[in-house]
């Protein structure tokens, strides 16, 4: 009857540790999914001059970016030096 005691606290040794290993695949899932949706977050900036083909500066024009594949746009108005 000891040897069954043994072998009963065994196996449920292994189901905790059976459960802490999917437990653990889990967090680290969860994690690497965190990871890819960050990745797909945007930022930049863009510097430049305005200037007309002359290559004299156009201060207070108005400048519009599109985003390529999604409805975004954001504008600015350059300032005195364009």
């Amino acid at each position: 009857m000891r040897a069954s005691g043994k072998k009963t606290r065994v196996i449920r040794i292994l189901a905790v540790i059976s459960r802490s290993c999917k437990v653990l695949a889990l967090i680290a899932a969860l994690c690497l999914i965190r990871l890819l949706c960050a990745a797909q977050e945007f930022h930049g900036s863009l510097r430049g001059i305005v200037q007309d083909t002359s290559q004299a500066r156009i201060p207070s024009a108005t400048i519009v970016l599109h985003a390529a594949e999604s409805p975004v746009e954001i504008s600015a108005v350059s300032d005195e030096r364009g």
